[in-house]
């Protein structure tokens, strides 16, 4: 998102998402595809520790040793992109992350 825009809504700022962040967007946005309790993106937050940093507890409802057959190759290859990601830009994610938490509806 460019320094002279103000996103207006969490669609806003999920569109507006740098292209080398989109695997964050992307993700994001296919979680919004399950329930809350079986989206990929709450796992994401708790695998690289996001959640419990900012929220103070974990995201996902489930323990990792219940994700045997989690997701189909689709949910595994945004969580694999978004994961690389974070791996190579750890602070770039953390603050798109603490953009998207700004909006009540993220």
């Amino acid at each position: 998102m460019s320094e002279t825009t103000t996103a207006l809504t969490v669609w806003d700022y999920v569109e507006e998402t740098p292209e080398h962040l989109a695997a964050l967007a992307d993700l994001w946005s296919w979680s919004l595809n399950h329930e809350p309790k079986n989206a990929p993106f709450p796992l994401f937050l708790d695998l690289v520790d996001y959640a419990q940093d900012r929220f103070g507890s974990k995201c996902s409802v489930w323990g990792v040793t219940d994700c045997a057959g989690y997701g189909s190759s689709i949910e595994l290859g945004y969580l694999a992109d978004a994961l690389a990601l974070f791996v190579e830009r750890p602070r770039e994610c953390a603050e798109w992350l603490d953009g998207l938490f700004t909006f009540e509806d993220a």
